[in-house]
């Protein structure tokens, strides 16, 4: 059984808005631990990158900007699929549009000033978890701490590897920003 190790991915080019990675310290191909299949994929997982970062940008500027009503109304045009709505503790939880990468997006407007929006991954990247607050810049990135790598999405690692390029994106604790 190969045992999984986490390494860190770094930008190689930027071309025909296409971000190629290879991991830091490591070369494609020999003991990388990166098949020549993945390095295939890695545009189109810079792509999902893409789409999910945007997705979460959406959330944390709404959050910012919308009271909680507006918020449902706003991510509902925005193609976000309502899952569950909780008025009286002003809590929803969308999911991603079809066709994405499989986000559940959890908002909460329980201390007004700091409003928390959590999004969860499944499918192949379970286990990554996205946390914004309204009054912090920039959007935390980790995984469920409650699981270990092997139990995480085959593609959950490289995703978050690749989320941390973007300048608002961060590895710092999420906890850590709500004080």
């Amino acid at each position: 059984m190969k045992q999984a190790r986490e390494s860190s991915l770094s930008v190689v080019a930027v071309s025909d808005n296409v971000v190629w990675l290879q991991r830091r310290s490591d070369s494609v191909g020999g003991d990388s631990g990166l098949s020549p299949s993945a390095v295939k994929s890695l545009p189109a997982l810079m792509e999902r990158a893409c789409y999910a970062a945007r997705q979460m940008r959406y959330f944390s500027v709404a959050t910012k900007r919308f009271s909680f009503d507006e918020l449902i109304h706003s991510a509902k045009r925005a193609g976000f699929v309502p899952v569950e709505t909780d008025l009286e503790r002003k809590e929803a939880t969308f999911q991603s549009p079809a066709g994405a990468p499989e986000l559940f997006f959890s908002v909460s407007f329980g201390d007004p000033a700091k409003v928390a929006t959590v999004a969860e991954a499944g499918a192949d990247i379970f286990g990554l978890v996205l946390t914004s607050y309204s009054h912090a810049p920039t959007i935390s990135v980790e995984t469920n701490p409650s699981l270990k790598n092997e139990e995480l999405g085959p593609n959950a690692l490289m995703l978050r590897e690749a989320l941390l390029t973007f300048p608002d994106f961060d590895n710092v604790p999420a906890w850590t920003k709500y004080w």
